[in-house]
């Protein structure tokens, strides 16, 4: 059986803009005589053209929505062809909305706004006259599923997922782009800071010695000259992928003299993935995954977005914790590149 063609393109255009697509974040899905097309788990957009889609029975996957069991893998169809495939995380969701394509994304745009304590008020002023809802943060998968089937979704096409991301469905890959296009426009926020201020030399003399690089993405150093940044990363994570793949909890901030003193100590005790080092740029685990780098510039690219005024609600402990015990995302994290 053939994938249908569309929705190849559609997550090749999507997962192709870093703004909008992060490494394996991101879904896409279409519904075809029954079978839902859905985009496997741990597996990029941007490489739609290889076998990365799974077909599914959509009525047993509705069935177990409605017996709330979230393990679907009775819904997989053609075992023999797609075996080594596992649905994305977010197939429950696919299933559930009633609309032929879908597309769930990171915008960094939208991001920027779902993470705001007033993103309700805001969203109704920017998004008048279009057809959307707003999800208040609950886990992904079957919870967050859970939550959309209990609201009324007739004429709804967008969907604002709190501290998470963007969904958009439609009867056509056109339909979706357009939809996609008009929400960017209304929620367009542009950089509040562009100076990267990093000296790479002096970094790289920092960290000659121990297990860090610097980042993929010579942008994400302007987190380390930018004071807005700076207390926004004092905090818990704004979204899940942030968790995931970048570990829960705050992402340590340092001067360049506190990490002399922490190589000095025992550079072996120094666990963190990422470090900010105020005024010289940002480094990096030399094991950080290129799933990672690209939710570190997706993290940078939501920041900078930011505003002073903004008040922001961030993930609990429990929430994160949450999504560190999930098996589907251990899952993922466990096939990353």
């Amino acid at each position: 059986m053939l994938i249908n063609n569309d929705l190849i393109e559609l997550s090749a255009f999507l997962g192709k803009n870093l703004d909008w697509v992060q490494g394996a974040g991101g879904n896409t899905s279409v519904k075809e005589n029954g079978i839902l097309w859905v985009k496997a788990s741990g597996y990029w957009l941007s490489d739609s053209n290889r076998n990365i889609f799974v077909p599914l029975d959509r009525k047993v996957i509705l069935d177990k929505i409605a017996l709330n069991e979230e393990d679907i893998s009775a819904s997989k169809l053609f075992e023999n062809k797609y075996q080594n495939l596992r649905p994305s995380i977010e197939t429950t969701m696919h299933a559930l909305m009633p609309h032929k394509f879908i597309a769930h994304i990171h915008s960094a745009n939208v991001i920027s706004h779902a993470v705001l304590s007033n993103c309700n008020e805001l969203l109704n002023y920017k998004l008048a006259g279009c057809k959307w809802l707003l999800i208040p943060y609950i886990r992904p998968g079957l919870p967050l599923t859970q939550q959309i089937n209990s609201e009324d979704l007739t004429n709804i096409d967008i969907i604002i997922l709190e501290n998470h991301g963007l969904v958009i469905g439609g009867e056509t890959k056109e339909e979706v782009l357009s939809l996609l296009d008009d929400v960017e426009k209304k929620l367009s926020r542009p950089l509040r800071k562009n100076t990267i201020i990093s000296d790479v030399k002096k970094l790289i003399n920092l960290i000659c010695n121990l297990d860090y690089k610097l980042p993929k993405y010579h942008y994400c150093h302007t987190l380390a000259s930018d004071e807005l940044s700076i207390e926004v990363l004092k905090n818990n994570a704004l979204y899940p992928d942030h968790v995931i793949f970048l570990g829960p909890s705050k992402i340590p901030v340092i001067s360049a003299d506190e990490l002399d003193y922490l190589i000095n100590k025992n550079s072996q005790l120094i666990p963190y993935k990422v470090i900010v080092i105020k005024e010289f740029g940002v480094i990096v685990h030399k094991s950080l995954s290129e799933n990672a780098e690209e939710m570190l510039f997706c993290l940078t690219n939501v920041i900078l977005r930011l505003q002073s005024k903004d008040k922001l609600k961030f993930l609990t402990q429990q929430d994160e914790a949450n999504l560190i015990g999930w098996d589907a995302e251990k899952y993922r994290k466990l096939i990353q590149r």
